[in-house]
């Protein structure tokens, strides 16, 4: 444990925007620091984990259907970490939430642990248990792949993949979008029937109804185009009269209309005709 004192000054040290990761030279300096010790060697580990994480490419990020995440911060040693940090910044006095052992990659959800600290270390609660969010990722493509043609039951692979019954598979399904939407006797009689289940597809947002609604109502936007390329457009061969031609009569000649006196075009005529 952390005493009360000891965790107060470390999280008045650790501000909002520091991430909660580490390299792997930085964990065990920083976990030998922690407990009966000052904690200036823990905070400059810390503070130097975060640099050394800056300085990272970001080519490593995974971005999984579930979630988003860091192969290399999914190691033993960057996991405790990562737990230690949410507790000092979140847990309160006199709790201490402790990190799956190094190496399991599902476990049983732990009662009082919020989701929050197992997405802070790398863990995604599903149903009754606990997995690697890399794992996560695994079970689900499995998911959607028995999911495609419609309906589908529980089988081999995603209990192995999962470490779970069938029953924590069934929670575990819930959580993964999935619904019962029946069951099938199973061959032993003693057993419980087979589930059949369904995944829920994901509505379109409000704004992709609202314009399919509006095209129902009146003409799409291609058919107003055909609409307007069949009337025609002004000056064209086929549409309506070319421009500067809607207001002259039909037979226009140069005798239809009479010279103006007052022009000075008919008084050079009028010098024309004396001389």
């Amino acid at each position: 444990e952390i005493s009360s004192g000891t965790k107060t000054s470390m999280r008045a040290s650790i501000h909002c925007d520091l991430p909660t990761v580490a390299s792997p030279t930085i964990e065990a300096r920083c976990m030998r620091s922690t407990l009966g010790s000052p904690i200036q060697p823990c905070m400059s580990a810390i503070h130097e984990s975060a640099s050394a994480l800056s300085s990272q490419p970001s080519s490593n990020s995974r971005f999984g259907v579930e979630t988003v995440y860091l192969p290399d911060l999914l190691k033993p040693a960057q996991i405790e970490l990562r737990a230690l940090l949410w507790n000092l910044y979140h847990a309160e006095d006199g709790v201490f939430h402790a990190p799956p052992v190094a190496g399991r990659v599902t476990i049983d959800a732990v009662e009082g642990v919020p989701d929050e600290f197992w997405l802070a270390c790398g863990y995604r609660r599903l149903g009754g248990r606990v997995m690697r969010v890399d794992m996560v990722e695994r079970v689900a493509f499995v998911v959607r792949n028995v999911a495609r043609e419609g309906q589908f039951r529980i089988n081999e692979e995603m209990l192995s993949l999962a470490g779970a019954t069938r029953e924590q598979m069934a929670a575990m399904l819930m959580d993964l979008n999935c619904k019962v939407v029946g069951e099938e006797p199973d061959e032993d009689p003693e057993k419980p029937p087979i589930q059949i289940f369904e995944r829920i597809r994901r509505q379109r947002p409000a704004g992709g109804q609202q314009r399919s609604h509006r095209e129902e109502g009146g003409k799409s936007r291609s058919a107003r185009n055909a609409d307007r390329k069949s009337q025609g457009k002004p000056g064209r061969k086929g549409g309506g009269p070319k421009r500067g031609q809607q207001d002259r009569p039909q037979n226009f000649t140069a005798k239809s209309r009479e010279p103006d006196p007052d022009s000075p075009f008919a008084v050079l005529a009028g010098l024309k005709l004396k001389s």
